[in-house]
């Protein structure tokens, strides 16, 4: 498997490109995420088996990508930094990057129902709650207000509890399909 890693800052691959964490991240893992890195004191190294088949990118926004590329995978972890309104337009470049599914994990809740559907997505049910519920860091009883966010974050990472809500199947869910 070839894993192709970018961020639109420069700073987060360079970052990411040493494979260096605090040790504290370790804690939510899996014991099989564990088995690709080694504690060195008050961090975390990825393993050479860790970062076998995966290239890093150019810093670059998703929605800039040519579409020339096309992945198996894509996950996208990028709707925090870009407006509501061009959501949908990353959707669509998501779409003509990839061949089957998407993995997205923040989101604008209130129009990502509509967005995946105009773009002939759909949700992969299998194991939803349990991977919904597995995001605790990012559980709260109420959305942070828009102006309490930090600059150019433009998509509340806070989530609520997993319940069968009007359309929780786009809301909640991580995974999607191409149909």
């Amino acid at each position: 498997m070839q894993c192709f890693a970018t961020d639109k800052r420069k700073t987060f691959i360079q970052y990411a490109c040493q494979g260096r964490y605090p040790v504290d991240v370790i804690d939510s893992c899996s014991e099989g995420e564990k088995r690709f890195s080694r504690s060195t004191g008050d961090k975390v190294e990825i393993t050479d088996e860790g970062f076998k088949g995966v290239s890093f990118l150019p810093a670059t926004e998703f929605a800039m990508l040519s579409g020339a590329q096309c992945f198996d995978v894509v996950v996208l972890n990028a709707f925090v930094d870009v407006p509501r309104e061009t959501q949908s337009a990353v959707i669509e470049k998501t779409r003509k990057c990839s061949s089957q599914w998407f993995v997205t994990t923040d989101f604008h809740q209130k129009t990502i129902t509509d967005d995946l559907k105009r773009h002939f997505y759909q949700p992969i049910l299998t194991n939803i709650e349990e991977i919904h519920s597995s995001r605790s860091d990012r559980f709260s009883h109420k959305p942070v207000p828009p102006d309490s966010l930090p600059p150019n974050i433009f998509a509340d990472r806070a989530l609520q509890r997993f319940s069968r809500i009007k359309d929780y199947e786009y809301r909640y869910c991580a995974l999607f399909t191409h149909i």
